[in-house]
């Protein structure tokens, strides 16, 4: 447990790890807020659609309670004032200009489209609890694509690891037969450029070594 190979790849692994779960929790956090802003982007819009319908009315925003059953079947509302909205979306709506954004009215945490219909807002919501099931699939995807992705690590942090190991270990054992007074064939050099010192100046060692016995 205490090999070379052993700690090479618990480190890899850990590394690999570390990372995947970076990724996966910023890909969470990043779909997420591009849900928000699809889904408040669609509001947007429906209420730019409803505002240029009642403006066509002869009498403007008479008919909004027609509207509502649609409106309701999509978990949402709508009121006729700015009560509950932040100050500068208050101050947008006052100038005779559009505000979306996100805020907590009647304390549920809500998406917002204001518009002004005949001189008066309009403020269609939708709670944020609505959408939370329509990011889930693109979770579960992140989540497959970690684990297959760190699958693939694993055995990419094994091979390299035993690649990284295997030099030392026949460094290892040809200083163990030549210990016991064998003379082992020349390790090969190959590896990284520590990797290959190491081989290199085991082999002089052992070239010296022979060589001392010889003159003996």
């Amino acid at each position: 447990m205490n090999s070379l190979r052993t700690r090479l790849f618990g480190a890899i692994a850990l590394t690999v790890a570390i990372c995947v779960a970076l990724t996966v929790s910023v890909g969470l956090v990043l779909t997420r807020r591009a849900v928000d802003r699809g889904a408040l982007r669609d509001l947007s819009h429906q209420a730019d659609l409803i505002a240029a319908v009642q403006q066509q009315a002869l009498s403007p925003l008479t008919h909004l309670p027609e509207l509502f059953p649609s409106i309701y079947k999509q978990s949402e509302t709508y009121q006729l004032s700015t009560e509950g909205l932040p100050a500068w979306a208050r101050a947008r709506v006052a100038k005779g200009k559009p505000a979306d954004g996100v805020a907590k009215i009647d304390g549920v945490d809500q998406f917002f489209a204001a518009r002004i219909v005949d001189k008066k807002p309009l403020v269609l919501m939708r709670p944020k609890s609505s959408i939370a099931g329509r990011w889930h699939p693109y979770m579960w995807s992140l989540l497959l694509s970690a684990l297959v992705g760190g699958a693939l690590a694993a055995a990419a942090a094994f091979w390299l690891a035993r690649r990284i190991a295997r030099p030392v270990r026949r460094v290892a054992a040809a200083s163990r037969a030549l210990a016991r007074g064998e003379h082992p064939e020349p390790v090969p050099v190959e590896g990284g450029t520590e990797l290959e010192t190491l081989a290199r100046a085991f082999n002089n060692l052992a070239v010296q070594l022979a060589r001392a016995r010889e003159a003996e």
